[in-house]
């Protein structure tokens, strides 16, 4: 092991997911800065996914609005174009955009700036949750990767 990798190992955080219905697993995502959202926030964390997805005002069919660029001192514009995205039943529509994004309010181990994401703009399916957190492997029809810009 890298000196690299154990003092992020040694900064790493603690928290819990959720049991969603014994469906999938939610837990937080905070976005921007200052940080928006909660550590009680219910993203899925989707292992078979690649994109970071979070309702975004003013999305006028999300069951909430967790995340608002207006807000935030760090988003910048994203390398990635997408605007549509399709989950089984969830139907996603939106833009992309870059900001601060972190699992866990500190350390800052779990955050990463500059990272990616898709803004849902309109959407059906995802009623009750605030975003999709991919966590797949990084490859190009997958989006950016969240574990592979932690980890560098």
């Amino acid at each position: 092991m890298r000196s690299h990798d154990s003092e992020k190992l040694q900064q790493s955080s603690s928290f819990t997911l959720s049991n969603y219905y014994n469906l999938m697993y939610t837990g937080p995502v905070l976005l921007g800065t200052p940080q928006q959202g909660s550590t009680s926030s219910a993203f899925i964390y989707d292992s078979g996914s690649g994109w970071l997805t979070v309702n975004t005002y003013p999305c006028p069919n999300c069951s909430s609005w967790y995340y608002n660029p207006a807000v935030s001192s760090t988003v910048t514009n994203s390398t990635y174009v997408q605007t549509e995205l399709a989950y089984g039943s969830a139907q996603l529509n939106g833009t992309t955009a870059a900001d601060t994004v972190c699992l866990w309010t500190s350390p800052s181990s779990t955050c990463v700036t500059g990272f990616s994401f898709f803004e849902i703009l309109s959407q059906t399916g995802l009623d009750g949750l605030d975003g999709i957190l991919g966590l797949s492997p990084a490859a190009s029809q997958n989006g950016p990767s969240y574990l592979m810009n932690l980890y560098l």
